[in-house]
């Protein structure tokens, strides 16, 4: 994967430790260094494992990818039982990256509510959960019909 496209998801990941540290959220958990490498470890891994599996090679960043897994290993790796990191995530990922590269959308209050509850379901009941991928997909959808819309 080409250094620019490692950099600008790493950029990401940043983004998302970062608001992570904020009173908001750090009053509900705390995340050491450690497990944050763990995290991006596991979502790197899982990048890689996506890609060759789906024979995608990566000339371009698709954050939508590492930052929904590494948000969900964080969450995961990290003492969260309230699932913050899950909602961390989610903001970034709608308010940050959604809204500011593609058409000034982001996902509505409701769906975004649906959305968190069914990440919580991952691990317990399955069968209710969205996990990693669905996360993932779910915005990089939303990012597919932004970009669809300013072309038309």
């Amino acid at each position: 994967m080409p250094q620019d496209v490692l950099d600008e998801l790493y950029n990401a990941i940043d983004l998302l430790n970062k608001l992570l540290e904020t009173p908001k959220f750090k009053s509900y958990v705390a995340v050491s260094e450690q497990t944050k490498e763990d995290a991006l470890s596991k979502a790197t891994k899982h990048l890689f494992l996506h890609n060759d599996t789906f024979g995608i090679e990566a000339k371009s960043t698709d954050v939508y990818k590492l930052l929904s897994w590494y948000g969900y290993f964080l969450n995961k790796r990290a003492d969260d039982t309230n699932a913050v990191v899950y909602l961390a995530t989610i903001s970034i990922l709608n308010k940050k990256i959604l809204k500011s590269e593609s058409c000034g959308f982001m996902i509505d209050k409701h769906t975004i509510t649906e959305m968190y509850k069914m990440l919580t379901k991952d691990g317990n009941h399955d069968h209710l959960a969205i996990g990693k991928n669905g996360l993932y997909i779910a915005f990089k959808t939303a990012q597919s019909i932004c970009i669809q819309q300013q072309s038309a």
